[in-house]
């Protein structure tokens, strides 16, 4: 073999190891893209299971703030909700109430990062006895279930016994909206939350609706 035939012979292997070489590297950024793409599918998919199911199983939808997907609203999104009626006495106590809430800016004093949806509900210290229990609970009137002021009063009015668990991430936005009236038979929540790409080169919008399984019927303090 002369030494013209070796230089050709070497750069055609050169040539054909880096076409090898990008096919690979093409294939390997394609599985890095699917990956992100499962995770982020994965994410935003129990993002709204949980608030789907959240929604579901409670008696009945309170006061909200629609909060909104553009812009910054004046508040951001969040819905009191009644659990349920979990002593059966057909009344609305302390301890039966629940707040999703979407936090924009986080709470540090919380662990709760920013762009966080959060479900606060009420959990007494298990150093609590049950008539402690009981003394620090209450009955709540059906108005205030539909008052606005009601939301800040359950989130920051009771901090040693309302605690806050992530229901989804990466949310920088969040609109909902309260589909029922006086004839109503089954009340719904319509949501959209607006989630942030795994690599952050845009957004998604995933939309909901959740009709209550079986609510109660809306009291005379619905306005």
């Amino acid at each position: 073999m002369t030494l013209v035939e070796l230089m050709i012979g070497m750069m055609i292997t050169a040539l054909v190891a880096a076409a090898v070489a990008a096919m690979l590297l093409s294939v390997s950024r394609g599985w890095a893209n699917s990956q992100d793409i499962d995770t982020q599918t994965a994410i935003t998919s129990q993002g709204m299971m949980r608030i789907h199911k959240i929604m579901r199983d409670s008696r009945q939808i309170g006061a909200f703030r629609a909060g909104g997907l553009t812009g910054t609203p004046a508040h951001p999104a969040a819905v009191l909700i009644w659990r349920g009626d979990l002593n059966g006495d057909d009344k609305i106590q302390f301890s039966e109430l629940g707040l999703i809430e979407h936090e924009p800016s986080g709470d540090a004093a919380n662990q709760i990062p920013a762009n966080a949806l959060v479900y606060w509900t009420v959990k007494f210290p298990s150093t609590m006895t049950d008539l402690e229990k009981a003394t620090n609970d209450s009955v709540i009137a059906e108005a205030s279930l539909y008052s606005d002021a009601e939301i800040d009063l359950f989130r920051t009015g009771f901090v040693l016994f309302v605690k806050p668990s992530v229901v989804a991430l990466n949310a920088p936005a969040v609109q909902i909206n309260r589909v029922d009236s006086q004839t109503t038979v089954r009340p719904a929540l319509e949501y959209a939350v607006k989630f942030q790409e795994a690599d952050s080169s845009g957004t998604t919008v995933k939309y909901g609706r959740t009709t209550l399984r079986a609510p109660a019927k809306l009291g005379a303090g619905y306005p």
